[in-house]
């Protein structure tokens, strides 16, 4: 019987414990952890798990802004045409009828090829910016993503904590209740209820008890 028993309670704790990991993992938590919380502490850790929220471990991360036009899709080379167009209508390069030269908003520009190369070394300049502002999103994301990963796994020692003081205390106070209960039948142990009608009996007629009222009547004859 007791060989069964034990079964039973260590059948109980996988149930429970599979369950706590497959709700720990539903929830991004440590499932292995929470399968040895299930295991020896049964309801109560999977009680404890639906009650904790799920843990988002997906950063959003802030879009930099590509400026005000696309990139180009091809190779930078200042001497190829689709280059030298993309660079045009970029940066509105224009040429101005009245002075016959070229200009770049309000720079001017000899030749075409030195209003090229200037927009060239602007959109190197640029390009060169946006690598930088997404290097930079990226490590603070990065660090924010390690920031909450840390406090995440804080959260969830100090409530894996919580699970286990609870559950021994419960222990403790479910084991004094069994042992004061035993101690209390030790202490005064069950009389038959024929026994206490008989004792009740002789009382009413002024002996302590059953047996000094049968002393008595043996005296008497």
């Amino acid at each position: 019987m007791g060989g069964f028993l034990l079964f039973a309670v260590f059948l109980q704790g996988l149930i429970f414990g599979f369950f706590s990991s497959y709700i720990a993992g539903e929830k991004n938590r440590d499932k292995f952890g929470w399968f040895m919380l299930g295991l020896f502490f049964s309801i109560l850790a999977v009680l404890a798990l639906i009650a904790i929220p799920k843990i988002e471990n997906k950063v959003k991360l802030t879009a930099v802004p590509s400026g005000e036009f696309p990139l180009f899709d091809g190779n930078r080379d200042i001497t190829s045409p689709q280059y030298q167009l993309f660079l045009t209508k970029q940066y509105s390069i224009e040429k101005n009828l009245t002075l016959e030269k070229f200009v770049i908003g309000n720079v001017v520009f000899n030749t075409l090829d030195d209003s090229l190369s200037d927009a060239n070394t602007r959109y190197a300049r640029y390009l060169s910016e946006k690598a930088n502002k997404e290097r930079v999103a990226a490590e603070e994301a990065k660090a924010k993503a390690y920031e909450l990963e840390g406090a995440s796994k804080k959260d969830e020692e100090r409530q894996k904590s919580a699970v286990m003081i609870v559950s021994l205390a419960l222990v403790v106070v479910i084991g004094y209740g069994i042992w004061h209960s035993k101690h209390q039948e030790d202490v005064y142990p069950p009389q038959d209820m024929s026994e206490k009608a008989d004792d009740a009996q002789a009382r009413a007629l002024g002996f302590k008890n059953q047996s000094e009222m049968e002393e008595f009547g043996k005296a008497q004859k």
